[in-house]
């Protein structure tokens, strides 16, 4: 077992704010850090990586000006919102945003799985698997 490797996560963080890597790309870059999981908390602005021994690194999420979780959870904007970052339409920020404004209070994404779950604040949830590989 190797140690996650940090200066890979961090970067992933910079690169995923900046717009310079898509989604599939951070999530190859992150399983070759060593990467099993990773958790979004949109409420802490953090991102929590997990390897598989359970070890786990934490890093701030460069997200500003955004709005409160909404208490509702809006399921349609959420999955708008996945399309419009899967085409490429908003950026990384932007996404986070509006899933924010529609109840998402946080993710988990499971590189082996292969899948990202959503949750409320109230635990309403969404599961959106990985778009297939091109």
């Amino acid at each position: 077992m190797r140690d996650m490797n940090t200066t890979i996560l961090l970067e992933t963080t910079r690169l995923a704010f900046t717009g310079e890597i898509p989604f599939p790309l951070i999530i190859e870059r992150l399983a070759s850090a060593g990467v099993e999981r990773y958790i979004v908390d949109l409420s802490a602005r953090t991102r929590t990586c997990y390897d598989e021994a359970g070890n786990l690194l934490t890093d701030p999420m460069p997200l500003h000006d955004a709005s409160p979780i909404d208490a509702t959870w809006y399921a349609e904007q959420i999955r708008e919102a996945i399309r419009a970052s899967q085409q490429k339409e908003i950026s990384y920020p932007e996404f986070l945003r509006r899933i924010m404004t529609a109840g998402c209070a946080a993710y988990a994404v499971f590189l082996a799985g292969r899948q990202v779950i959503y949750w409320s604040r109230r635990g309403e949830f969404h599961v959106e698997p990985f778009p297939s590989r091109t």
